[in-house]
Order: C-alpha cells, then sequence, then structure tokens
C-alpha cells in the first residue's frame, strides 16, 4: 500500500536515531521474514485445498482487513502525528484511540454479520457463511493491531513494530503448519489459524505498549482529541482506503466473474510479485518519514526522494528479471503443478509492480510535503481506472485481462506521480529513473545529518 500513514503531513519532531541503516535492515528483514510466512502459508494451503482453497482463503483473509481498513477513521494515521508532535501525551492518545477503535470493531462486526446474513450467498457464492461468521470475530483484534502498529511507528521503536508486524502471521503460519503435519488442514482450520494470528498479534502488542504506557487506563475527555484527530486524519484515510482496494479490487472481480479457482491461481502469482515491493516499503517505513524533519533543508529534502526512488526502481528491476526467469518453475515447485497456469499472469504483472514502486516512494515524498490532497486525486483516479478496466478485461480475457488491466493502470498511476513529483521537488523527471553523478555524496550527507541530530 501506499504509506500514508507514516507521512500525512510534515512531522514536527523526531527523535534522534544514529542507527538509521540498522533500522532500514531490521525492518526489510522483518518484512522479508513476514512475507515469507505469509507466501508459506499460501503454499501449504494451495498444496492440500488446490485452487479453489486458496481462491476462498484468500478472500476470506481479506474480509477483515479491507473491513479494519474502512472502519479505522484515520485514527491510526492521526495517533502517529499527534504523539510523534508531543501534541498529546503518549496515554492520552493511545487510550483514546483504543477505546474509539473498539467500539468501531463492534458496530464493525454487527453491521458485517447483518450484510452476511442477508447477502453472503450474493456477494460470496462459493464460501461457507460459517467461515465468513468466524473471521468477523477477528476484527477487533485488527484494527487494535493496526492502532498499535502507529503508536509505535510515533515513537520510531521499529524493533516493538517490527516484532508486532510478524506475530499474526507467525502463528498463522506455525497452526497451517501444524495442521499440515497431522493431515487435518481443511478451509476452516486456515480460518481459525488466521483468526488466532490477529488474536496473537494484539496480546504481543498489548504486552510491548505495557513498556511504554499502561494499557488498561480509563482514557480522557475525548472530545478535544478526536476534534482534532478525524480531521486530521480523514484525507490520509480515504487516501489509505482508495490504495488499499486498488491493490485488491483485481482479486475481488476476479472471484466475482471467474471463481474460487482462478482465484487461487491468481492469488499465486500476486502474492509471488508483490514481494518485490516489500524493498520500497522497508525504505518507506524508516528512511521517507524523516523527509518530513527537513523542511528547512529544501535543497538536499528535494533530491533525496529521487535518489531514493531510482535506487528502489533498480534493485526491483533486477529482483523481477530474476523472478521472471524461474517463475514457471518456482510456481510448480511452490505451489503445485497446477499453478504454473498462473505464470503468464506473473509476467504480465511484473513490469506494472516494477514501476509502481517508484510510485510508492514519490507519493511517500509528497506526502511528507503535506500534500495528500494530490496522492488522494491520483489514487482514486487509479482506483476508478482500475475498476473499469477490470470489469472490461476480466470478461473477455480471463485472469491475464485482469492482469493486464491492472498493469495498465499501475504504468498511468507511476507516470502522473513522475510528472507530479517533478513539478513539486522541483526536479528532472528522469531524476527519479537513473543514477546521477552526485548520488554517493548525497547519501553521505544524509546519514551524516542524521548521526549529528
Amino acid at each position: 500500500m501506499l504509506d500514508f500513514a507514516l507521512l500525512s503531513m510534515p512531522h514536527p519532531h523526531h527523535s534522534p536515531e544514529p542507527k538509521m541503516t540498522a533500522a532500514i535492515i531490521l525492518t526489510f528483514m522483518r518484512q522479508f521474514s513476514g512475507g515469507l510466512l505469509q507466501l508459506g502459508i499460501v503454499f501449504m494451503i494451495a498444496r492440500v485445498l488446490g485452487e479453489e482453497g486458496l481462491g476462498d482463503y484468500a478472500i476470506i483473509a481479506l474480509m477483515p482487513v479491507l473491513i479494519s481498513q474502512t472502519l479505522s477513521l484515520g485514527l491510526t494515521v492521526s495517533i502517529t502525528y499527534f504523539v510523534s508532535a508531543r501534541i498529546f501525551s503518549l496515554q492520552e492518545a493511545y487510550r483514546i484511540t483504543r477505546d474509539v477503535l473498539l467500539a468501531l470493531a463492534a458496530l464493525g462486526m454487527l453491521c458485517t454479520w447483518l450484510v452476511l446474513e442477508l447477502f453472503s450467498e450474493v456477494i460470496f457464492p462459493n464460501i461457507e457463511p460459517r467461515l465468513l461468521f468466524l473471521v468477523i470475530l477477528a476484527l477487533p483484534f485488527t484494527l487494535i493491531n493496526m492502532g498499535m502498529m502507529a503508536f509505535f511507528q510515533a515513537l520510531e521503536d521499529f524493533k516493538s513494530f517490527n516484532k508486532l508486524s510478524i506475530a499474526p502471521p507467525f502463528i498463522t503460519f506455525g497452526i497451517v503448519g501444524s495442521a499440515l503435519f497431522f493431515g487435518y488442514l481443511n478451509l476452516a482450520v486456515a480460518s481459525a489459524a488466521l483468526v488466532a494470528g490477529h488474536v496473537a498479534g494484539s496480546f504481543v502488542g498489548i504486552c510491548l505498549v505495557s513498556s511504554h504506557t499502561s494499557i488498561l487506563g480509563k482514557s480522557p475527555e475525548r472530545y478535544a482529541y478526536l476534534k482534532q484527530a478525524l480531521p486530521y486524519g480523514f484525507k490520509a484515510y480515504v487516501a489509505n482506503l482508495t490504495a488499499f482496494l486498488t491493490y485488491r479490487i483485481d482479486l475481488l472481480l476476479v472471484n466475482f466473474f471467474l471463481g474460487a479457482a482462478s482465484t487461487g491461481l491468481y492469488v499465486a502469482a500476486i502474492r509471488m510479485v508483490e514481494q518485490l515491493w516489500l524493498i520500497s516499503q522497508a525504505v518507506s517505513t524508516v528512511i521517507l518519514p524523516r523527509l518530513a524533519s527537513m523542511v528547512d533543508d529544501e535543497e538536499e529534502s528535494r533530491h533525496l526522494a529521487p535518489l531514493i526512488a531510482r535506487y528502489v526502481l533498480w534493485v526491483t528491476g533486477v529482483s523481477a528479471i530474476l523472478v521472471a526467469l524461474f517463475a514457471d518453475f518456482l510456481l510448480e515447485v511452490l505451489f503445485g503443478v497446477p499453478f504454473k497456469a498462473a505464470a503468464s499472469v506473473l509476467h504480465i504483472l511484473l513490469p506494472g509492480i516494477v514501476v509502481f514502486s517508484v510510485a510508492r516512494i514519490i507519493s511517500n515524498a509528497l506526502a511528507a510535503r503535506g500534500k495528500v490532497s494530490i496522492n488522494l486525486c491520483i489514487s482514486f483516479g487509479v482506483l476508478v481506472g482500475n475498476a473499469i478496466l477490470n470489469y472490461i478485461f476480466i470478461p473477455r480475457y480471463g485472469m491475464e485481462g485482469a492482469a493486464t488491466a491492472t498493469f495498465a493502470t499501475y504504468t498511468i498511476a507511476t507516470i502522473a506521480f513522475l510528472l507530479v513529483g517533478s513539478r513539486v521537488m522541483k526536479v528532472n523527471i528522469f531524476s527519479f529513473l537513473s543514477p546521477q553523478s552526485g548520488d554517493v555524496k548525497l547519501i553521505q550527507n544524509f546519514f551524516g545529518r542524521r548521526k549529528g541530530q
């Protein structure tokens, strides 16, 4: 996703971070490990349940995350800003956010239950309703986990952030792996493992938060905080939700038009190619929030984002070539022979994944400058375009049509971000794409500046 949660507005305060390189490496390792765990879960389910089982699991797993994104109302964005800026205390921001998110979760569970009770056979004709009702139980935990991760981002406590991030997939992986070993892995067990992972993540997060603030105390008067937090986080909330839907609208429409088996094949392809985004995601998590503190150093700030973008692009591109070369082999070995049919989808998606890694960097750099409205407009356009193209292409061309629509919209979005980014930062558009002669010096100056704070 576009990482607006970190960068919705400039952060006026940042704690010193002399070990930024280590933070980047550790964050990437956590995200890479989490990605491997998620892939491992998908591998095991695909091997036992086949294409249809994997397709159903993907939709089930998407539900609590999508609903949580919808319910958050930007509060996770706001806690990052207000704690980091020391506008509100740790206890005040955390407790109010905790209480409101739990209330929203209860409301979300009720509304989701009503929708499923009335329309589950229409919306999800291939999935047992009891499994859909089961994953509703994860809602309070996914929302609270989002709030706690934002809390750790505000404190720049990346160790706790990384532990909380990896806990849910680790637990889910363990349960699914045990079920596979003992021979009782099915869709119900996989769904229960998913819920257990979110629950375990919350317990891990609560233990970690307790080292910073009391977790059970009564929240103070909410009005003053919410009066500022809700308007502040709204734009980033809409942008985040729009971006999330952009990334998953193709999957939802593949499931709607083509059914569970095609969804399973499509999931195998996107799970592999989206691992390449770990590079831009790790960089965004650690470095790009710091751009917000460089508002007084316009010259360095406007050159740093293009530097990050171009090297993320090239590293992602080289990685994509390797994935493309071994796509058939990887799909067969990891998922099984039937999943070789997803190779064509993977090859179509890869170029879009590579070019859009640049857009992810630029979007965060724009948000660091307070240009959230620009991100929102582009993201909304991408969502609408992606939905329309998928709606047209999927019935005609199947999974390859979905991949083509996604590739096209990612490419157009990247061009838009390049044009806007070059204008806002007053740099040549190609500075986001090709190495420059002064790169080494700029990197040395940036890290030297961080160490000197």
